[in-house]
């Protein structure tokens, strides 16, 4: 895909990435060795494939649950308006049919 950032912008947040930072700040202590930092990049995968693994595996959660176990509600009550259509019944909000481009 396209990016939306200029690559010299995307260039400079990498360069101040607080990660890269922090590991090199414990290589150049000698907390850190590259068996140190492969054991972690290690940890960390099989972590996050368990993760993924866990998703695919659970059932879809409910429209209705969209909402739960976040710090902001306010956009609930556009859920509650939406009727059967796309996953979400995007579709048929406010009686639009988004796909068809009369928004």
């Amino acid at each position: 895909g396209k990016s939306y950032r200029p690559q010299e912008e995307i260039d400079r947040w990498r360069a101040r990435d607080p990660i890269v930072l922090f590991e090199q700040t414990l290589r150049t202590r000698g907390i850190l060795d590259d068996a140190a930092v492969e054991a972690v990049r290690v940890e960390v995968e099989a972590e996050v494939q368990d993760a993924i693994d866990f998703a695919l595996a659970s059932p879809d959660p409910e429209p209705k649950d969209l909402y739960l176990h976040i710090y902001d509600a306010k956009g609930a009550s556009d859920f509650d308006r939406m009727g059967e259509g796309a996953p979400f019944g995007e579709l048929s909000i406010r009686g639009t049919d988004w796909a068809s481009g009369d928004a």
